[in-house]
């Protein structure tokens, strides 16, 4: 089953239409995303090193590092 976005338009209000993820959207259509950043005591940040990956047609691989973000998926309120 695909992940569904709700469909916002330029001032946050549901437009009552969904897309699947991948699937373009047209320019006055938005979706709800957040990042997030978190730092201790320490004033250190939490953030993840991604898994191996390789780029398209290369032997190279990459580990990427990265925060946490979200995407709000449909009914999400």
């Amino acid at each position: 089953m695909p992940e569904l976005w709700d469909i916002y338009d330029k001032n946050r209000n549901i437009t009552g239409k969904t897309i699947a993820r991948g699937e373009l959207m047209a320019e006055d259509e938005y979706h709800l995303v957040v990042q997030v950043w978190i730092k201790n005591d320490e004033n250190k940040w939490l953030i993840s090193k991604r898994a191996v990956r390789r780029l398209s047609g290369s032997r190279q691989a990459v580990l990427c590092w990265r925060v946490k973000g979200v995407k709000r998926v449909r009914c999400e309120r």
